[in-house]
């Protein structure tokens, strides 16, 4: 399920937007405490994918999407740097608060929140813009079965609605603005934490994602990750199968969490 649109906003929404993004990069941060649960996403990614029916030029010709720690707190910095340099930089707080933000005229707020087990993060937001416009997008940070970088972001303005996928693999950058690039602290620790993020999906993962982002966008990061989910009869979560004939949950997943049944046809939910 992938989707392809040019909106125009914030560093960090272009980062989902256009599927590109990055953070200024310095040797200087390679010194400063990390917070652990950033460790599988710590680095410069490239984009993987492309529109349909493009030649897959514009993708190639993208910027980076680089994570570093920020200079402080337990965020991180996101930057897209094309050739060497920085074009713009956000920083990325996960508090599971709504932040007061303000963007070119539009007033609202930011929500940004890590999974129990750290695998994902998830991401709100809503604007209103002087004109009365309304913005709401929501959006996924994760780690493919692939271990690539997994960004989800879906968007609703004035009830029109899209959703994207795109992926990114991982990059090596020697240096950024003429200064060495933050490099993750070992190669083996980082595929470690990614081999930890790319792991199975369970049912209560996806319930928890389903309480943070948009049903469209939930659906498309299902699609994207390709797993299917056996609930037997003695999972806590058999009551969620697209089959269940059962009144109080007719439909399963699809239509009792998500209100609709396109689960069905995009993840097999056996028994």
């Amino acid at each position: 399920m992938r989707s392809f649109h040019n909106l125009r906003s914030s560093p960090l929404a272009r980062l989902f937007a256009l599927g590109v993004g990055a953070a200024s990069l310095t040797s200087a941060l390679s010194a400063q405490s990390v917070d652990a649960r950033w460790s599988p996403w710590l680095g410069c990614w490239a984009p993987q994918t492309a529109a349909p029916g493009s030649d897959g030029v514009g993708m190639r010709n993208s910027p980076l999407v680089c994570l570093s720690p920020a200079s402080s707190g337990s965020g991180v910095d996101i930057s897209m740097v094309l050739e060497g340099k920085t074009i713009s930089t956000e920083r990325l707080e996960v508090t599971g608060a709504k932040l007061n933000k303000t963007r070119d005229g539009c007033t609202g707020w930011e929500q940004a929140t890590w999974a129990p087990n750290a695998h994902r993060v998830t991401m709100r937001s809503e604007f209103t813009c002087p004109d009365g416009g309304l913005r709401k997008s929501s959006g996924i940070f994760a780690i493919s079965p692939a271990g690539e970088f997994m960004q989800v972001h879906g968007i609703n303005v004035a009830g029109g609605a899209g959703v994207r996928v795109a992926l990114f693999a991982a990059a090596v950058v020697d240096s950024i603005n003429g200064a060495p690039a933050y490099v993750p602290p070992t190669g083996f620790a980082v595929q470690t934490a990614r081999l930890g993020a790319s792991g199975e999906v369970l049912a209560e993962d996806v319930l928890d994602v389903s309480k943070h982002v948009d049903a469209p966008v939930a659906e498309a990061w299902i699609t994207a990750v390709g797993q299917g989910f056996n609930l037997d009869g003695k999972s806590a979560y058999k009551k969620y199968t697209w089959g269940n004939k059962d009144k109080d949950y007719d439909g399963g997943f699809g239509r009792q969490v998500l209100g609709n049944n396109l689960l069905q046809r995009s993840v097999e939910l056996c028994e």
